[in-house]
């Protein structure tokens, strides 16, 4: 295959598409950033690089005809739930799956210190002379949905706190040292001390902290959700929070985002909302800039891409 003429539809930003016209592959870009619809394609399109642009939500039920002719497509989301199944089926789809592991990681260790280590709820103020406590994660129980990177980052984190460690995983894992791994989540909302939803949004995860399943939670349990809203009952979350079901919830996405003002979750005393920020702290064009160069060059020269969309599974 040639390596001239590859015709790339960048979404992303001026910047990336200047990299890209520099590439060796000598591709011809057209940057057409945060596009009304970005199904639309200029024609010959034989690359697409997009990213998780609300105005995806707006797509045909039925994939264009500039997709047919399309052999690669780059986003930089990790998460797939923002595009249309078309998309995905077009032609290899590699994703940002990784990107920003580390990041979201350091956000769940920062909840959990949060509500074992409350400073500001302890420090002194004046004439304050009263006894004060903190708790620990050594010895408290993790309790982990979903074992892909980010999961993974999480894991490596709370072994150095002394954390004991479940995963829930449907799928066959290899052995990992401090960690075990069950195939039901009643192994884990019975069990833990702390559950972290990092599992991605399919069919087989929508709903899954159904009211029975909250309601049935260990008493004391402290929820964590950086993976999408739509996995657990939202609902019934609140009632479960107020049954002492769970503890608390740090939820950095929720069901819509933002939430409407004057939403319950939002001045709840046993919520902590964030606006969907755990992934931030890295430039993600740039992160992701290495592993869209090496696909380029694949596609352009007839191998294949890295990175490419696994199985949804968990």
């Amino acid at each position: 295959m040639s390596t001239a003429g590859l015709l790339v539809c960048n979404q992303l930003s001026a910047a990336t598409g200047a990299r890209l016209e520099a590439h060796p592959a000598h591709p011809r870009v057209i940057t057409r950033t945060e596009p009304e619809a970005p199904w639309e394609l200029p024609e010959g399109t034989e690359v697409l690089v997009t990213r998780g642009n609300p105005a995806w939500a707006r797509a045909p039920e039925v994939a264009p005809a500039a997709f047919a002719g399309l052999k690669w497509i780059q986003v930089m989301s990790a998460g797939l739930d923002f595009y249309p199944d078309w998309l995905l089926r077009a032609c290899p789809v590699s994703t940002g799956r990784g990107l920003t592991a580390h990041q979201i990681a350091d956000y769940v260790m920062a909840a959990l210190l949060r509500r074992a280590k409350p400073l500001d709820a302890v420090a002194l103020r004046r004439g304050d002379e009263g006894q004060h406590r903190l708790g620990t994660l050594t010895g408290a129980r993790l309790g982990l949905v979903g074992y892909g990177a980010i999961g993974g980052q999480i894991a490596a984190r709370a072994r150095a706190f002394g954390m004991e460690i479940r995963v829930l995983r449907r799928r066959e894992a290899a052995p990992d040292a401090g960690v075990s791994f069950v195939t039901e989540i009643e192994a884990l909302t019975g069990w833990a001390d702390h559950l972290v939803l990092a599992a991605p949004l399919t069919e087989a995860t929508r709903g899954l902290l159904s009211r029975a399943r909250l309601m049935a939670c260990r008493p004391g349990l402290h929820l964590v959700n950086i993976a999408r809203g739509e996995l657990l009952d939202q609902e019934a979350l609140i009632d479960a929070l107020e049954a002492g079901a769970l503890s608390h919830a740090t939820l950095d996405v929720t069901v819509p985002e933002p939430l409407p003002k004057g939403h319950p979750l939002l001045a709840h005393p046993k919520v902590l909302v964030t606006p969907h920020v755990a992934w931030s702290g890295v430039d993600l064009e740039e992160a992701l800039w290495p592993r869209l160069a090496e696909g380029l060059s694949a596609v352009a020269t007839g191998g294949t891409p890295p990175y490419l969309a696994a199985d949804l599974g968990y």
